[in-house]
């Protein structure tokens, strides 16, 4: 059963389940892909919350292709193995 945990951040909460369950075994094979909807949304959150907060070494300010570039990357740092 998946649920949210009130007292942690979404986005960190989203790595460890991403992470969680691209490293299972039953997965290795499996292709994964990551949707970032809601652009506006996102731009606007970043102006009000910069990801330099959550994330100290994020040095794309509130850039929005910046700060995608960088999810991305935190992505696909947690996969075990690498990605092809």
């Amino acid at each position: 059963m998946c649920w949210e945990n009130p007292s942690k951040n979404q986005l960190l909460d989203t790595l460890d389940l991403f992470k969680e369950i691209v490293n299972l075994p039953n997965f290795r094979e499996t292709p994964f892909y990551i949707w970032f909807n809601k652009k506006d949304l996102f731009e606007s959150t970043l102006k009000a919350y910069p990801l330099k907060k959550l994330f100290p070494h994020y040095k794309g300010g509130s850039d929005v292709n910046e700060a995608t570039k960088y999810l991305m990357m935190l992505f696909t740092d947690l996969i075990e193995g690498g990605i092809d």
